[in-house]
């Protein structure tokens, strides 16, 4: 009976000691992946407390070192960006943690060569930035067709327009490529884009670039007839604005929504008839240049 105890309690030692160290372990195991997982996450709660702490009064020279913070946390969660015609040294696509016009970029590295700007960030983050943003789509396809993202990550102090889709070839898997031809301005009109926009997955980083276009957009006279169309209405009750010394509120409120729909027009007018431009075979091959770049990082 003492030698049966003595097993008996041997055996029960030896399951306790396994089970301890497969616990043990296994925190261990999950410890690490929750280190790796929460890079971003760190980042974001490091952003929101310097988001907080510069709300309130605070020597404005004490900025400069909480985005150099968030520049090397950023590096960590990037990791090194070598894209032909950019330098490898990026900084942080925050232009201010302060609540101003310029506040609340995407989060990424940010890398500008002449006229041309990358920002590099990941799904992770992006996700992150996108549960903040409400009024942005969540999915990257539709984020990829949204000019206020463009906005967001390129053009603090301006709109993106985002006239027509310029097709690009899409990589294996789930990496895709998608570009844009548009242009960034503060108001609405017959503005000529002249700006390239590309998106690209790669694994689980999003590359983003802005370009000028590398050829001459010109004027589409049928897109122009239908901008003209709807200014001369929008005038027409202009007058009788004026002639009502400013106090005909319906005169007003149709003079904006016949701007806006001339607008309308002519942007549908630019997405219909951009495939039929002289200029539109160049843009399509500077926009598949961009696509492969960026695949090759």
């Amino acid at each position: 009976m003492k030698r049966e105890s003595a097993l008996v309690f041997f055996l029960s030692l030896v399951c306790l000691l396994t089970a301890s160290a497969a616990q043990s372990s296994g925190k261990m195991s999950a410890a690490a992946e929750s280190k790796t997982a929460s890079l971003e996450e760190r980042y974001i709660e490091t952003r929101d407390g310097f988001i907080s702490r510069f709300s309130k009064t605070v020597d404005p020279a004490e900025e400069d070192p909480a985005l150099a913070e968030l520049e090397r946390r950023m590096r960590m969660i990037v990791g090194p960006v070598r894209i032909e015609g950019f330098p490898e040294q990026g900084r942080i696509n925050l232009p201010t943690l302060r609540p101003e016009p310029r506040f609340a970029q995407v989060d990424g590295l940010r890398f500008d060569s002449g006229g041309e700007a990358l920002v590099v960030t990941t799904e992770g983050l992006l996700e992150l930035y996108l549960a903040e943003r409400p009024e942005l789509p969540e999915g990257l396809e539709e984020l990829s067709r949204n000019g206020d993202f463009y906005r967001l990550v390129f053009h603090a102090d301006a709109g993106v327009l985002l006239y027509a889709e310029i097709p690009v070839r899409s990589g294996e898997g789930r990496s895709f490529a998608r570009a844009f031809l548009g242009v960034g301005t503060q108001e609405i009109g017959p503005f000529i884009p002249d700006e390239l926009f590309v998106f690209v997955v790669k694994g689980n980083r999003v590359l983003l670039v802005s370009s000028p276009a590398a050829v001459a957009i010109t004027e589409i006279p049928e897109c122009r007839s239908e901008w003209d169309r709807f200014a001369k209405k929008r005038a027409e009750v202009l007058d009788v604005y004026r002639t009502s010394q400013l106090k005909d509120r319906k005169a007003f409120e149709d003079s904006l929504r016949y701007g806006e729909q001339g607008f309308e027009a002519y942007h549908r007018c630019y997405e219909r008839e951009v495939a039929n431009q002289p200029f539109f075979t160049a843009l399509k091959k500077q926009a598949q240049a961009i696509a492969d770049r960026l695949r090759k990082d």
